[in-house]
């Protein structure tokens, strides 16, 4: 098993998390350690950073084949459906009782997409990632 097929499941269960997280956070069920991130100094940035950086890394590394350029960079599609769905669940808070809509949290939600894909970039370029 190549690390791309090991990477696409990996992606599977990253967006299964990130979906039930959503979800939770939605129904204001969040589960207590989650719930403690939240107490923290930009806790929640935090992890909006580690956690739509970490799924654009492994959707990176899995699906690199597909790339649209975009202000002159070479992005993989994952990237960008990425981007588009981060997008259009911050703004759908604006909806939900409890919670809302930041544009903090997007940034944040950016940086780690950005990240995780300049990420698999470097690797990509210092190995044979086959």
């Amino acid at each position: 098993m190549t690390i791309r097929v090991v990477a696409r499941w990996a992606t599977a269960v990253a967006a299964l998390v990130v979906i039930t997280i959503v979800v939770a956070a939605d129904r204001q069920t969040l589960p207590l350690l989650l719930q403690r991130a939240y107490t923290y100094p930009a806790g929640d940035k935090v992890g909006h950073f580690v956690l739509f950086g970490g799924l654009a890394f492994l959707a990176a590394l899995g699906f690199p084949r597909r790339t649209q350029a975009l202000v002159g960079v070479s992005l993989p599609v994952s990237t960008l459906v990425i981007v588009v769905l981060v997008t259009l669940e911050e703004t759908s808070q604006a909806w939900f009782p409890g919670r809302t809509a930041s544009l903090w949290d997007l940034l944040a939600s950016y940086a780690g997409i950005a990240a995780g894909a300049a990420a698999v970039k470097v690797i990509e370029r210092r190995t044979a990632v086959a």
